[in-house]
């Protein structure tokens, strides 16, 4: 019996068609006024739309909201006599038709099972819809060739309705000329024995094979006139529990058929024009071979038309290069280009040589022909020789470049003096677009017109003129120019053109007066220098001197020229000094630092830059450096001290440029590393540590430390046998020797980095073991929950009364084992969510969630359990709140488990929802006047398994998993929730949900 039962309810849980349990209500006269949903299954509930939870134990005139109860005399009756019915309907309600079939098992009780016959009924409209506006003539006919039903497009041809050609054979209905010729009608005229439609129609009646596009001709009177018609007739048989019927199709294809002769004709027309064209014309089918060459193609191509045709074009003898005769691409041969984007091409260029050397230039243009279903068919191309073309385009081509290229203006003009060519270097001399210069005359970019016209006059009497002048610009801007031009004479001697070349001499004519000024500035520069400047002759005796050079040594000039350079130095610099000069000698320049005496016998320092002038003479530049000297001495003491300093460090130091190069190590630097101090002095800081390349600006930590800063680092460093230690670095920037430097303090931390991974360890391995242990528990719940679900599912069958009656002794241990099941079930549950979130295996599925409905919801599904302790459920939501972005079915669980837990401890007062706005996100509170938290206990609420009253005499049922549930699916949600309590004052649970 349970088995039995157990297979109904999986076939009623599973099946496609919608099944829905009623029972009749009567009013106190007998009379059947509604009927109540007493059970419906997921298909009923998919296919109206309806929820179960809505409508079981509802009436139907509330749930279908049409004021009565659908179909109610039918159903009745046949919840009265028994007897079943079946009828299609369209429920404008739902939006569809479905097919209701009604039974009855018990008196006053019916069952209904709906089919949703929706598609079915578009497929039924949308061949009708087709067959009714099919652009061909269609008839259904029975055996003796009489019509039983047509389409729109037969009634249009016929000019008359389909009720008036029913029952008419096919000829009659459409007026065919031969079946008006004789009284008996269709199939009796004096023509009708070779009638292809009735010989059709008949054989496919008697043969049952059916037929598709046989042509033929008839004559049919239309609008008064006959007109003789082509179309293609198609049959095919029909049986079925009637007599067995044919449809005729009759597609016209008159027309069509004109088109096509006429089509002929223009093809044999244009036949007759390529042939006699002087171009080149051929036709290349899609696989690529030439169909068709015209006369001009053997001229063209140098074969003849049998040579041509029937082969490719590159399948001859003949090469295809570029003009340049390197191997034309085949993938660029027109025939290719069409026939992959399959549109025209044009003006595509190339060669063909012959072995014998022979070669043509070609031009070609290409277009796609398509068939009449708009697929590529063919190519048709003209072909046009170049050669002589080209030959003259690339003369003239060379001709035009090399005066375009040419640094000079060079213009030509007519004989009366009109310009007709000017290159780019003229439009830039006289500032001119090409538009605006071509078409002027020549004396309009002179400075004085009448030296323009004396000049234009000279060259036709002398044939060539050259001078230097004035121009202007199209601006006005004047300008010396140099100009040299000539008549030019055609190859029978004959001016034809004037041609000039001009070239702006301004800046040589500025350079010229410049160069005057510039010996005088040049005087002027070295008498005002503040740099000492000496000029000596190849004896090393002194020629000139500037005053700020008789200012740093302090003698006059006149007693410097007649010095020598040794006097100038002492005595135990004079060997120096007489190498440099001896360098000077031979290099014509030097650099170097010495030794000088001033006059009053001061012992100074400078540097001496010297180069060769012309004529043996060699001029010298000095700056005195006696106060840099002295600083550099002084920082000299400095680098000592600071030497002293950082090799008594107890860190290893390193510092480097801000390239990474190496600049100082002390010794405990190179007792780390295993490197000598030459060896570290020659290295990048990037070959010594694990995480710096110089070549990478995103590890160059350095870039952004300023003077006053310092930065902490851990790295890695590697020695030089290839190991590697960890070590933590303090670095700073400091100047050392007069540049900035990183210098870093390196100490070894691999004592402490070994404790570090040691407790890292530890942590995974406690992490691992929790991880399993969740995993455990939710292998355990689902193992359990599978059995309880069965024990849940059959007990409420046998408490609704499916499978016979209970007395009051079995409806109350089945009531007892139904709620220990469903709370077993809630606390497994728990327990299965809380380890899937666990181990990572409980996934969001975000959806757009209505708020009202949601907070409607929540309070009927707790209104109960707080009305029986008297307790009010308030809800207080910002009002602009509609819709939150979260997974609905984790969103109620985390509102449920609070309210609950509200409901739950709280004796007497309210249980209060919130929700507001907390800047873009939803803040959710839920408010009680329960028995508050104690502050002790407020860190462990979200842990699993912790309960305010965890003693043996605890006063609440529960699984201390529902809070620690709630912290993890708000966490899932990028959210946070904290509590807010005072013991015996209440509590206030409160979470944030981000906004997206």
């Amino acid at each position: 019996m349970q088995n039995a039962s157990a297979s109904f309810d999986l076939v009623y849980k599973t099946m496609n068609e919608g099944v829905c349990f009623h029972e009749i209500i009567y009013n106190s006269d007998g009379y059947p006024v509604d009927y109540k949903i007493i059970d419906i299954n997921p298909a009923y509930e998919s296919i109206v739309g309806l929820k179960r939870d809505e409508v079981v134990g509802q009436l139907a005139s509330n749930i279908y909201d049409t004021g009565e109860a659908p179909f109610l005399h039918t159903y009745a009756k046949v919840a009265e006599t028994g007897e079943q019915t079946c009828f299609e309907t369209y429920f404008s309600l739902f939006g569809k038709h479905i097919r209701i079939t009604v039974i009855s098992p018990n008196k006053s009780k019916f069952i209904t099972i709906f089919t949703d016959i929706t598609s079915q009924r578009k497929t039924d409209d949308e061949l009708k819809t087709i067959y009714e506006n099919v652009p061909m003539v269609i008839m259904m006919v029975d055996s003796e060739r009489r019509i039983f039903k047509v389409n729109k497009s037969a009634e249009l041809f016929s000019g008359t309705t389909s009720d008036e050609m029913v029952g008419l054979r096919g000829g009659e209905a459409l007026r065919c000329l031969n079946s008006l010729s004789n009284p008996d009608g269709c199939g009796f005229g004096q023509y009708c024995q070779e009638c292809k439609v009735k010989n059709t129609v008949i054989d496919t009646f008697e043969t049952g094979n059916n037929h598709y596009n046989v042509e033929t001709s008839l004559p049919f009177m239309i609008d008064g006139d006959v007109k003789y018609l082509t179309f293609l007739i198609s049959t095919s048989l029909i049986n079925n529990d009637e007599k067995p019927k044919v449809i005729v199709s009759l597609l016209d294809i008159t027309e069509r058929k004109k088109t096509q002769k006429n089509l002929n004709k223009e093809k044999d027309f244009f036949e007759k024009v390529a042939e006699t064209s002087p171009v080149c014309i051929t036709k290349v089918n899609k696989n690529g071979n030439i169909v068709y060459a015209n006369s001009a193609a053997e001229n063209v191509l140098g074969l003849s038309k049998s040579e041509i045709e029937g082969r490719t074009y590159d399948n001859v003898k003949w090469k295809i290069t570029d003009f340049k005769g390197n191997l034309f691409p085949e993938t660029e041969l027109p025939f290719e280009l069409v026939q992959k984007y399959q549109k025209p091409v044009y003006d595509v260029r190339h060669a063909i040589e012959w072995p014998n050397g022979q070669r043509k230039l070609l031009s070609i243009n290409a277009a796609p022909i398509f068939d009449d279903n708009g697929n590529f068919g063919s190519i048709i191309a003209t072909i046009e020789d170049i050669t002589a073309y080209k030959e003259k385009e690339d003369t003239l081509h060379l001709m035009k470049n090399t005066l375009e290229s040419s640094i000079n203006a060079i213009a030509i003009s007519d004989l009366d003096g009109y310009l007709t060519y000017a290159n780019s270097a003229s439009l830039d001399m006289w500032e001119y677009n090409k538009e605006e210069i071509l078409g002027k005359h020549i004396t309009e970019f002179w400075q004085y017109k009448e030296n323009a016209i004396n000049v234009y006059h000279y060259l036709h009497e002398n044939g060539s003129w050259k001078s230097e002048g004035k121009a202007k610009t199209k601006h006005g801007n004047v300008f010396d120019v140099y100009s040299l031009i000539n008549l030019v004479n055609d190859e029978s001697g004959k001016p034809v053109a004037i041609a000039g070349s001009f070239v702006d001499i301004t800046k040589r004519k500025s350079y010229e007066e410049k160069l005057k000024k510039s010996e005088q500035q040049l005087r002027n520069y070295i008498d005002n220098s503040p740099i000492g400047i000496f000029v000596i002759d190849k004896n090393g005796n002194y020629v000139d001197v500037n005053p700020a050079a008789c200012h740093i040594i302090g003698y006059t000039k006149d007693e410097l020229l007649s010095m020598n350079i040794i006097d100038l130095h002492p005595d135990n610099a004079h060997e120096l000094a007489g190498q440099i000069f001896e360098e000077l000698l031979e290099n014509g320049k030097v650099s170097a630092e010495l030794p000088f005496i001033t006059k009053n016998d001061s012992l100074r320092y400078w540097i001496l830059d010297a180069v060769k002038l012309l004529e043996d003479k060699y001029i010298g530049f000095t700056t005195d450096i006696t106060d840099r000297k002295r600083i550099e001495e002084e920082l000299r003491e400095s680098e000592e001290r600071f030497r002293t300093l950082t090799e008594q460090a107890a860190d290893a130091i390193i510092a480097h440029d801000f390239d990474g190069n190496i600049v100082y190590v002390n010794n405990l630097a190179c007792e780390n590393l295993g490197y000598s101090k030459e060896e570290l002095l020659s290295m990048n800081i990037a070959d010594i540590s694990a995480y710096i390349n110089s070549y990478d600006p995103k590890t160059v930590y350095w870039e952004k430390l300023s003077p006053s800063d310092s930065y902490l680092v851990e790295t890695k460093l590697r020695r030089k046998d290839g190991s590697y230690y960890p070590a933590e670095v303090k670095l700073t920037r400091i100047d050392l020797k007069g540049r900035s430097v990183i210098l870093g303090f390196v100490r070894e931390i691999t004592i402490r980095k070994q404790a570090e991974e040691s407790l890292i360890n530890s942590k995974l391995e406690a992490e691992a073991a929790s991880q399993a242990k969740s995993e455990l528990l939710a292998n355990v719940s689902h193992e359990l929950r599978t059995p309880l679900t069965s024990i849940i599912g059959f007990s409420d069958i046998l408490l609704k009364g499916k499978l016979g009656d209970l007395n009051e002794s079995q409806k109350t241990y089945l009531s007892k084992v139904h709620r220990s099941g469903k709370h077993l079930l809630d606390l497994i549950t728990d327990i299965l969510d809380l380890s899937k979130i666990e181990s990572g295996k409980h996934e969001l599925h975000c959806e757009k969630v209505s708020i009202p409905q949601l907070m409607k919801d929540l309070k009927e599904n707790i209104y109960p359990f707080a009305s029986q302790k008297g307790l009010e459920i308030n809800i207080d939501i910002n009002r602009s709140i509609e819709y939150i972005y979260a997974d609905k079915i984790k969103l109620r669980q985390i509102l449920y488990n609070l309210v609950y837990n509200a409901v739950k401890f709280t004796e007497q007062g309210s249980v209060t929802v919130k929700l507001d706005w907390n800047d873009n996100d939803m803040l959710f509170s839920v408010i009680d006047t329960g028995i508050g938290i104690p502050a002790d206990k407020q860190d462990e609420i979200f842990d699993s398994f912790k309960q305010l009253d965890s003693g043996a005499s605890r006063r609440y049922s529960g699984t201390g998993l529902g809070l620690a549930l709630v912290e993890r699916l708000v966490e899932m949600h990028g959210g946070k929730i904290w509590v807010e309590s005072e013991e015996r004052e209440g509590s206030r649970f409160s979470f944030i949900i981000p906004e997206n």
